[in-house]
Order: C-alpha cells, then sequence, then structure tokens
C-alpha cells in the first residue's frame, strides 16, 4: 500500500510520526505509514472489512450461518437490552458525579463538524429530505416541499448522467431503447384486431 499522508504524518489518525522514534522510515526502507500500533491494527480491520462481509455473505447463502438471535426469547433479549442499559446509565451517572462528563458535541471534532455550513440552504427542501429520511411519503409532503424534492431529484439524475463516461451513456441508452422496443405496441397491419 502507498502512503497517502507526507511522510511524518499517520495515514490513520493523522497525527505525527516521531523522528527518532518509531522513525520516518521502516527497516525496509519504506516511509512508515502509522504512528503506532493501534492505528496500524485499525487500519488494517478497516481494510479488512470487504473480505469479512463477502466471506460472511457466503455464509449465509450457503445456509451455515444463522441468526442467533432467532435461538433468544422475548425474556432473554429484553432482560439483556435492561443490562446494557443499565450498565450505560451507570457509566454516565458515575462521569457525571465525578465531574469528567464532556458533552460530546463541544469535542473539536464536532464543534468543526457543526460549525459547517448546511450543503442544503433551501429551507423547504430541506424539510422535504427530513420528512422523507423519517420515514414520510411523497404524498405526505406539502406541495411546495414536493416541488422543491422533484426539481432536487431532477438535478441529482441530470448530474450523475453528464459524470457517466460516453460508454456507459451509450449502454444507459440502449437498455432503454430496448425497454421501450420491448413495450411498443404492435404495429397495425390494417387488417383488424
Amino acid at each position: 500500500m502507498l502512503k497517502k499522508n507526507p511522510i511524518g504524518i499517520c495515514d490513520q489518525c493523522d497525527g505525527v510520526i516521531g523522528y527518532s522514534k518509531p522513525g520516518w522510515y521502516t527497516s525496509k526502507h519504506q516511509p512508515r505509514r502509522y504512528c503506532c500500533r493501534t492505528c496500524r491494527n485499525t487500519a488494517n480491520a478497516i481494510a479488512g472489512v470487504p473480505v469479512r462481509n463477502a466471506k460472511c455473505q457466503e455464509r449465509i447463502e450457503a445456509g451455515i450461518w444463522v441468526n442467533p438471535a432467532g435461538e433468544l426469547t422475548h425474556d432473554q433479549i429484553t432482560a439483556n437490552a435492561k443490562l446494557v442499559g443499565a450498565a450505560a446509565g451507570a457509566k454516565f451517572k458515575e462521569q457525571v458525579e465525578a465531574g469528567t462528563w464532556r458533552n460530546p458535541a463541544l469535542s473539536d471534532k464536532a464543534k468543526k463538524k457543526l460549525s459547517r455550513p448546511r450543503t442544503i440552504k433551501n429551507k423547504i427542501l430541506h424539510s422535504a429530505i427530513s420528512k422523507l429520511t423519517q420515514g414520510a411519503k411523497m404524498a405526505d409532503l406539502s406541495p411546495e416541499e414536493r416541488e422543491a424534492q422533484h426539481k432536487y431529484r431532477k438535478a441529482q439524475r441530470t448530474a450523475l448522467r453528464a459524470s457517466w463516461a460516453p460508454e456507459r451513456r451509450e449502454q444507459e441508452r440502449a437498455k432503454w431503447r430496448s425497454y421501450k422496443h420491448k413495450n411498443r405496441p404492435a404495429p397495425d397491419d390494417g387488417n383488424g384486431p
């Protein structure tokens, strides 16, 4: 794998790699990609996700894997949920009492994300998208929201088609032509039905 960040910067956490220890280069004279084992292990785990997903999908399709939730009773699931909730609540309560709890929205990373401008500045369109992501149907939207959503989706489709390579565009046109040809009514030869 090639290093994505400049030499001396960790590819995982964007932290600084020490010059003397661990050093900017490996013993094989390659640029060091990670500042510590944790970053290396995290990056390796992320890189392995597609492989693990493919293997899991194969096990599911072969019928080897069985969902363990199917073997649990409703009472067991409820008891487990209560345990997990109680543990999280106890941890939160301990942090509040000790004075160590901090609002996650006040972290530097969260502040940076929350300070970015909204990508959708149109309030009507923003409202429509919010409703649709929460499970509303197009019929539930007001006429203005529906109109804004239609314009937005049309612009998205146009931008997508514009980004296609000429070969892809021709493939899509061929698909559409074959679909239209297949569903075209038979020509009238003048003999009647």
